[in-house]
């Protein structure tokens, strides 16, 4: 699957922006989920970084194209951690979300369901895609009133080529973990 974010907190000027990449000085993103992800971050249609996360290995390597150098840290092979924009739906506590309306959004068929904060005062709005059942507008208004939207656009169900998640050839990687056994021990330390 891929998608391409958008993501705005409050208002005006100071927005912050992670959205569709050229955005003039906003930060634009792209994500690609198929068991591991791959989130590309730009700024002015300029790749920024790279992230890959494997999910198998809980390992992930940002990788900076400009110094063609990449960086590596692996965590407990436990967890798992990506999320796709469905699985954000997991923790939904469906007994208090709300059916407003059926609309077209984007130029697909969405459900927009309310989920109230359990304060009252915050509240979620979900559109949900009809065929697929992933939301592709969140927003989230806090008890404070200020609002944050993420927008997933450009979505692609389906197989992603076999390089999705590779990095380029003779990129330079350091490995984190491995650095961090290197450092001594605490002074005293067992």
């Amino acid at each position: 699957m891929f998608e391409e974010t958008r993501l705005t907190r409050g208002g005006g000027a100071s927005s912050v922006v992670r959205g569709l990449p050229g955005d003039g000085d906003a930060l634009g993103g792209r994500r690609h989920y198929e068991g591991n992800s791959r989130t590309e971050i730009f700024r002015r249609q300029v790749l920024l970084l790279n992230s890959f996360f494997d999910g198998d290995t809980n390992t992930i390597i940002t990788y900076y194209p400009d110094q063609n150098k990449a960086v590596k840290l692996s965590g407990d092979r436990r967890q798992k951690t990506v999320l796709t924009p469905k699985e954000y739906m997991g923790g939904v506590d469906s007994a208090r979300a709300k059916l407003l309306e059926k609309t077209v959004y984007d130029g697909v068929s969405c459900r927009v369901v309310l989920i109230p904060g359990a304060d009252g005062k915050e509240e979620v709005r979900l559109w949900v895609r009809e065929d697929y059942g992933i939301p592709v507008r969140v927003e989230v208004t806090s008890a404070a009133g200020e609002k944050t939207v993420m927008e997933y656009k450009n979505l692609r169900v389906g197989p992603l080529p076999p390089d999705t998640f590779k990095l380029p050839p003779g990129v330079e990687v350091t490995d984190l973990n491995k650095m961090m056994e290197r450092l001594p021990s605490e002074p005293g330390g067992q």
